[in-house]
């Protein structure tokens, strides 16, 4: 693969032209956004529901996300002294449900209030029944509403927090609109739990969690965004955090020094697995975060952590049989890459359908089948907005559908098997014409091996980042691996390597083989990202490589070099 510059020469123009030019903001955050649209007033309500001792119901999600909104919201309205037996959550069952407020979910509730968090936005028949049963119905969402002809409709609920319907709220309510829309929905609970609990405990444990899902649900990470993780991140860091969350972060050892790498990576994983995999698994994962006893706790955090594992192993397989498809149906260059896979779980299609957007670099949907329905998960390119694509496809053949929602870069759908077809013709009208192409890398800086530390403590003023504030990508040249034992480099998981060198450690997921087949060079270029590792309460720079090659500089090879290469050869490694 060849690699091209982007001829930055500075951290500062790499993060300005990555995060379409807030470099400057995210040094200097004024920290003052006007109030989100009725976000004071849906305090004020659940407040006074909350010591009316009124049933309240919170129906959330089973994804990091809606847990960590429904179990923040739970702490927001038990602080404003609501009695934990008057507030029930409900999460959704992932396969036999679905996402969202339904029909069959209202049934259960016979009075008091509803509050969605993380959806409702578009359950327009299932508010319309609460609303009928005379249950008062809030909403608290950040996904995008339901579209007629190019025109929002909204439920009829009795109040809507949504940055993304503020025009239909300012025609409804007269208010100026919301400075900041990009909130996710555990984000959007904190903003309202900031007027209903302040300067409180609880407060600050609901920080904790608005800062995973803000960087788990993979909204941008730019304006009051980073306010809310960095808030989140300072909690974590001065133990200020529920005793659930204290007992996964132990188990994985982080010392609670989290980044976005930990959270994106290790912690949002783990508390979604098991919604990904067991019908009703979002409860456990909700539990998890709830327990009040650190040994209770500490079983929980291991449950979760098994979980895991077993969807690493689901997901493994997944993806294999995703690009044998591919292959098979000579899918590669295309734009969208459809996939059916009756075997893969429902709960899995959306990370199989990330791994292929990140490798073929094209939108993509992954399928899986139940009797006549294919129900999917979509993850768009950069270039590509999937739920305007899933708009446009809905308003010319809406018979296709039996439900569909979600925002730009992510959604779920599910159509019709017999369907498939035609929906894969109009999606290649609704989504970019822009080829997909591969054969190139592409790096910001390039620095030497002396400036790494220096480069990562200056990039990380940066943090966190992600959707809206790409990672700076560097290549690093003559990066000589210090000799360990008999070794250069050491395998780490299934087929990854690690090298240790001036004064940090790189590590390149899936390319040990690779390094294997350049004959195990002693001096290495890379390309890749920097960040800090954190294990245990100590920090390690560390390089993530998405590529290497040997140098090409002349290598004098020293008598301890010549050692080490005849003992791999020796033992048919060289």
């Amino acid at each position: 693969m060849q690699w091209k510059s982007r001829n930055f020469n500075s951290v500062h123009e790499a993060v300005n032209a990555n995060s379409n030019g807030n470099a400057d903001a995210f040094l200097n955050p004024d920290g003052i956004y006007c109030p989100i649209q009725n976000a004071e007033a849906m305090a004020s309500w659940l407040t006074n529901y909350a010591r009316q001792g009124v049933p309240i119901t919170i129906m959330g999600d089973y994804d990091v996300d809606g847990v960590s909104a429904s179990a923040g919201l739970f702490l927001a309205l038990t602080a404003s002294g609501a009695k934990p037996d008057n507030i029930r959550i409900r999460l959704p069952r992932r396969m036999s449900e679905g996402y969202g407020l339904k029909d069959t979910i209202v049934d259960e509730v016979q009075s008091g209030v509803i509050v969605t968090v993380d959806n409702g936005i578009a359950a327009l028949d299932a508010v319309r029944k609460a609303k009928e049963k005379g249950i008062i119905v809030l909403v608290i969402d950040h996904h995008l509403p339901v579209m007629d002809n190019g025109k929002t409709v909204l439920p009829c609920a009795d109040l809507i927090v949504d940055p993304h319907v503020d025009d239909a709220l300012i025609a409804r309510n007269g208010m100026d609109g919301t400075a900041y829309r990009d909130y996710c929905g555990a984000g959007l609970v904190y903003k309202i739990a900031q007027y209903m609990i302040p300067h409180t405990l609880e407060l600050d444990w609901i920080s904790t969690l608005a800062a995973i899902a803000t960087i788990a649900d993979v909204v941008p990470l730019d304006g009051d965004n980073r306010n809310i993780y960095h808030e989140g991140i300072r909690n974590i860091q001065c133990g200020r955090i529920p005793v659930g969350l204290q007992a996964i972060l132990d188990l994985l050892k982080t010392g609670n020094m989290v980044t976005e790498s930990d959270i994106g990576f290790r912690i949002g994983p783990m508390l979604n697995a098991p919604g990904r995999i067991y019908d009703d698994g979002a409860s456990i994962a909700l539990a998890a975060i709830l327990s009040e006893n650190p040994f209770d706790a500490q079983l929980k955090a291991q449950q979760l952590l098994t979980i895991n594992d077993d969807r690493k192993l689901m997901k493994e397989a997944a993806v294999k049989r995703a690009e044998e498809y591919i292959v098979r149906n000579s899918l590669y260059g295309t734009n969208p890459i459809i996939i059916v896979d009756p075997q893969t779980p429902e709960g899995i299609v959306g990370l199989v359908a990330g791994e292929v957007q990140e490798k073929y670099n094209a939108t993509a949907i992954v399928f899986t089948c139940t009797g006549t329905v294919l129900k999917g998960s979509a993850r768009a390119i950069e270039a590509d907005n999937i739920k305007e694509a899933l708009d446009r496809v809905h308003d010319a053949a809406p018979d296709l559908f039996i439900a569909y929602g979600g925002h730009k870069q992510a959604a779920g759908v599910s159509i019709r098997a017999d369907a498939l077809a035609e929906f894969y013709e109009r999606m290649k009208q609704a989504v970019s014409r822009w080829k997909p192409n591969r054969d190139y890398i592409e790096y910001d800086i390039e620095i030497e091996p002396a400036g790494i530390m220096e480069t990562n403590a200056i990039l990380q003023k940066y943090a966190p980042f992600g959707n809206g504030n790409k990672p700076v990508v560097f290549c690093i040249r003559n990066f000589r691996p210090v000799p360990i034992m008999n070794s250069f480099y050491k395998e780490v998981g299934k087929g990854s390597v690690k090298f240790s060198g001036a004064g940090c450690e790189a590590i390149g997921f899936s390319l040990l083989n690779k390094y294997k087949e350049e004959g195990y060079p002693s001096c290495i270029d890379i390309v890749g990202t920097l960040g800090y590792h954190y294990f245990n309460g100590s920090a390690t720079t560390q390089i993530e490589i998405l590529d290497l090659k040997p140098s090409e500089v002349p290598i004098h090879k020293s008598n301890l070099f010549n050692s080490i290469a005849g003992v791999l050869k020796a033992n048919n490694l060289g």
